[in-house]
């Protein structure tokens, strides 16, 4: 299927015009594509369900990295991609930059992948979802992060059709979609998925060389829309799934517009360009994607949640490795070095440093030579990677004093890889589903790891048995490292500035209903704060404690014996953090309450990880 739209007419309207075309250069380009909410069972090859032809494609005659780890959910992932560093490190992981109107971003003292590469002659370019940040217009916007220009939306989730935001502040109709700075106010009411990837073919098409395009894509993120005919191509009983399926393959033929794109301009560009294919975390589970074989989905620490396809392929990949996997395990903090060492030509690049690298020093690992199976000694046979920290929050821990603890709960949360045993902390939750589990509801209790599991991903992948009474060596062993990493590593502090809807909703009124940068009207005081998470209901060996901490004077605790403690910890939670408009019910999952959805979001279902935007919310 082709573009609706012409794209010169679409970027005239959009004043964006065309960007100069320079002749062929021996850097390689490098296009990154990022697909939101999408999951293991979200390409062809791991899900015969879906009809992805395009990234099928890609992978056959690219590099498959089939052990690729990112974070749980969305900003934090998209911060280490462009930090280099691991999500337990930014303040993403507080609350995921929500609500919109949190005054807060992706710490501004790091060099970002783009300024990097803007700094040996890169013209770069971001197209689709930020997410990173973006009250302050003079440090937070993509074009100050290392971006030469910009088209698509600043928060994380808007209405595909008319790209207004669906939730999460107060102001109502208002449309995000910017251009380089400012609104594209005569750009709205395209479904996303056509117009973020007219642009991204523009780039792809005009971008002077060598060329950095991050194309992050709206799709396959809630709400779940997508134009009838690619609904029409499925034909389950569950109407949800053909809607999320259809947005899947918008998601192939987009990819295939791109590499059409790069194939057919003048110069051979397609020989000289990397192209990276990934996605930002597991899909959720009961919003119609899969994450089959793995246990859990977006929000979990389990294999569903964290481990996604990711392939590294383009005219740059040399034709023997056309259809070969690397088994080694990579992570998302790691595309930044090895990104870095590919531009040039293969060659390892010194030690990164930047502002703070010598307080919140850079995780990623160069692996551009397991990829490309090749080092000074021959082929790569020894995994770079030993060990991955996917996710760490111990209250009570940190170098600064400040602590982890984003959520207010006095236990442990987290999750590592060592070699092949990989320990998960704190409450986790999500079962296994099949390739088509569709949009109905799911029970988390069949697969509970309340306290901490331990699994051997070589014989366990799917994380089906708990080892840690088989394996205690091993449990003591991780648990004290997991530990160590509290004691030992940065950590951010624990405080979120709080929401400002009047700010961001004035600021939008003022250009004409568009989401913008904004000055906060409450300053967020520096250093840690009491004001932490809101209502969460935890189980202890006495029974409950449901905390409500919404407050500044510390938390509020009540206390519920254990008899009977679903019923009384379940009405205590819908009492304290339903207790306004937005608010339309709350889960018992795995022992915590969390908020199920919002009166402004067409498709809700559970956020665990917007638990902080909800409650600070004021009532309409």
């Amino acid at each position: 299927m082709t573009l609706i739209t012409p794209l010169a007419t679409l970027f005239a309207i959009c004043g964006l015009g065309t960007i100069s075309i320079a002749v062929a250069s021996s850097v390689p380009n490098v296009v990154f594509i990022l697909v939101d909410d999408l999951g293991h069972g979200g390409i062809t090859d791991n899900n015969p369900e879906i009809l992805g032809p395009r990234v099928s494609e890609l992978k056959a005659s690219g590099v498959y990295l089939s052990r690729h780890y990112v974070y749980k959910f969305c900003s934090p992932t998209r911060g280490s991609i462009l930090s280099g560093r691991y999500p337990f490190r930014l303040g993403n992981t507080r609350s995921n930059f929500i609500p919109w109107s949190r005054p807060d971003g992706l710490n501004t003292d790091f060099d970002t992948l783009p300024l990097r590469l803007q700094r040996v002659g890169y013209s770069t370019h971001h197209v689709g979802k930020w997410h990173l940040g973006f009250f302050n217009a003079s440090t937070m916007m993509p074009t100050t992060r290392g971006f030469n220009s910009f088209f698509g939306y600043l928060a994380g989730m808007q209405d595909h059709f008319t790209q207004e935001l669906t939730s999460m502040v107060r102001c109502k109709n208002v449309v995000d979609l910017t251009s380089n700075t400012t609104p594209a106010t005569a750009y709205n009411g395209t479904y996303s998925g056509w117009m973020y990837n007219a642009q991204a073919v523009h780039v792809a098409q005009t971008a002077s060389e060598p060329f950095f395009l991050n194309y992050w894509m709206q799709n396959t993120h809630a709400p779940f829309e997508v134009p009838d005919q690619y609904a029409a191509l499925y034909n389950y009983s569950d109407h949800g799934l053909n809607i999320f399926n259809g947005m899947v393959s918008v998601v192939d033929e987009a990819v295939g517009n791109i590499t059409k794109a790069l194939k057919g301009r003048v110069g051979d560009v397609w020989s000289n360009t990397l192209v990276i294919y990934t996605h930002d975390n597991g899909a959720p589970l009961g919003g119609g994607g899969s994450n089959f074989p793995f246990r859990g989905g977006k929000n979990s620490n389990f294999e569903g949640g964290v481990r996604v396809p990711a392939i590294v392929s383009g005219g740059l990949v040399p034709p023997t490795l056309h259809g070969s996997t690397v088994n080694a395990m990579f992570h998302a903090s790691d595309w930044l070095p090895t990104i870095l060492t590919g531009v040039h030509g293969g060659q390892p690049q010194p030690p990164l440093t930047d502002k703070v690298s010598a307080s919140i020093p850079y995780d990623g690992i160069d692996q551009w030579d397991a990829i490309m199976q090749t080092s000074p000694n021959g082929p790569k046979s020894v995994a770079v990677r030993t060990e991955i920290i996917l996710d760490h929050c111990l209250a009570g821990f940190s170098t600064a004093g400040t602590g982890c603890n984003h959520y207010g709960v006095k236990y442990s949360v987290g999750a590592l890889i060592s070699g092949e045993w990989k320990l998960v902390k704190g409450p986790n939750g999500g079962q296994w589903t099949s390739y088509t589990n569709g949009t109905k509801a799911n029970s988390f209790a069949d697969a509970a790891c309340v306290t901490h599991c331990l699994f051997n991903l070589t014989a366990d992948p799917s994380e089906h048995v708990d080892l840690s009474e088989q394996h205690p060596d091993v449990l003591t062993k991780l648990l004290a490292r997991f530990d160590a990493i509290g004691t030992t590593e940065y950590h951010p502090p624990a405080y979120n500035p709080p929401p400002d809807d009047d700010g961001l909703c004035a600021a939008a009124g003022a250009a004409g209903n568009f989401l913008v940068p904004w000055t906060p009207t409450t300053p967020a005081p520096p250093g840690p704060a009491t004001k932490q998470g809101p209502c969460i209901g935890h189980a202890g060996d006495s029974g409950w404690e449901v905390r409500n901490n919404t407050g500044g004077g510390g938390p509020d605790i009540e206390h519920f014996p254990a008899e009977g403690l679903g019923e009384a910890a379940l009405a205590k939670c819908r009492q304290q953090c339903c207790a306004n408009e937005y608010c339309v019910s709350v889960v018992l999952h795995d022992n915590t309450c969390y908020l199920n959805g919002d009166k402004g979001t067409k498709a809700p279902y559970a956020r665990p990880d917007t638990l902080l935007a909800y409650v600070h919310r004021q009532p309409l």
